[in-house]
C-alpha cells in the first residue's frame, strides 16, 4: 500500500509537471497568433493606406475600395472582414505607423525556431517562408487586437503609449 501510495504521488508530480509545460506552450501559440494577427492588420492598413490611397489618410474612391475589398476578402476568408473592420484596420495603419522600428518575433517549434523578423532597414516587403523568416517593415506590438482597438481610441500619442506601456508589463487583459 506505501509503494502505491508513493507511485501515485511520483505519477501526479509528473502529471503536473507536464500539465505545467503543457499550458505554457498553449499561452505562447495564443501569444504568437495575437501579435501574428496585430502585425497582418497592420500590414493591411499599410496597403489601403500606402497602395490604394496613395499615402492619403482618405481617398475619394476610399468607401468603394473598402466595399469591394470586404466583399473579396469575405468571400475568401469568410467572416470579419467587413467595411467597418477594414475602417477600423486603416485607422490602426494610420495611428500606429509613426512607431517603426525592428523587431524580432521568434516561435519555438520543438527544436527548431519559427523566426518572424520586422525589420525597417529595408523599404520593401520580403517574406521567404522558405528560410521562416519575414521581414516587414512596422512597429515592434506586443498585445492583441483587442488591446489596440482600445489603445488607438485615446487621442494623446503619450498617454496612449503610457497605457500601452502598462498593459505590455502588468500583462493587463482588455477586460480590466
Amino acid at each position: 500500500m506505501a509503494v502505491e501510495l508513493q507511485e501515485t504521488s511520483r505519477i501526479n508530480a509528473l502529471f503536473e509537471r507536464i500539465s505545467a509545460l503543457i499550458e505554457q506552450a498553449r499561452k505562447r501559440v495564443v501569444t504568437a497568433a495575437n501579435i501574428a494577427e496585430v502585425y497582418t492588420k497592420y500590414n493591411i492598413g499599410h496597403y489601403i493606406v500606402e497602395e490604394e490611397q496613395q499615402g492619403k489618410s482618405r481617398a475619394e474612391y476610399g468607401q468603394f475600395v473598402l466595399k469591394k475589398l470586404s466583399e473579396k476578402l469575405s468571400e475568401r476568408y469568410g467572416k470579419g472582414w467587413g467595411t467597418e473592420n477594414l475602417r477600423l484596420i486603416r485607422s490602426f495603419y494610420l495611428v500606429y505607423s509613426h512607431k517603426i522600428q525592428n523587431s524580432v518575433l521568434e516561435i519555438g517549434k520543438e527544436n527548431q525556431n519559427v523566426v518572424l523578423e520586422f525589420n525597417t532597414s529595408e523599404n520593401e516587403q520580403n517574406t521567404n517562408w522558405n528560410n521562416t523568416v519575414a521581414t516587414i517593415q512596422s512597429p515592434c506590438f506586443t498585445l492583441s487586437w483587442s488591446h489596440y482597438l482600445v489603445l488607438m481610441r485615446i487621442e494623446n500619442p503619450d498617454a496612449r503609449g503610457f497605457y500601452e506601456i502598462e498593459c505590455t508589463q502588468q500583462q493587463w487583459s482588455v477586460w480590466n
